[in-house]
């Protein structure tokens, strides 16, 4: 339930829009360290990550440079994906 909660605005917006914004999400979270292995694994540029994680962080209304909101998406994420 924490998950679906935390993670239904990108959800929603990957339904709306075929969007790639959980596995983005997820990407991030299996990269926290690296934006640029996160972006290579996504076949991005690190601009369009960039641009990708400011679109989360503005539906999730979290601050992903903030530890403790990282640290939930990333328990949100985890869980999600049954890890």
């Amino acid at each position: 339930a924490f998950s679906e909660s935390l993670l239904t605005p990108l959800l929603l917006h990957d339904q709306r829009n075929n969007g790639d914004l959980l596995p983005t999400a997820r990407a991030i979270v299996d990269y926290p360290t690296s934006r640029s292995a996160a972006a290579q694994v996504l076949h991005l540029s690190r601009t369009a990550l960039y641009s990708r994680i400011s679109t989360i962080e503005r539906l999730l209304s979290m601050d992903l440079n903030n530890g403790k909101e990282f640290f939930a998406l990333s328990l949100a994420v985890r869980a999600y994906f049954g890890e």
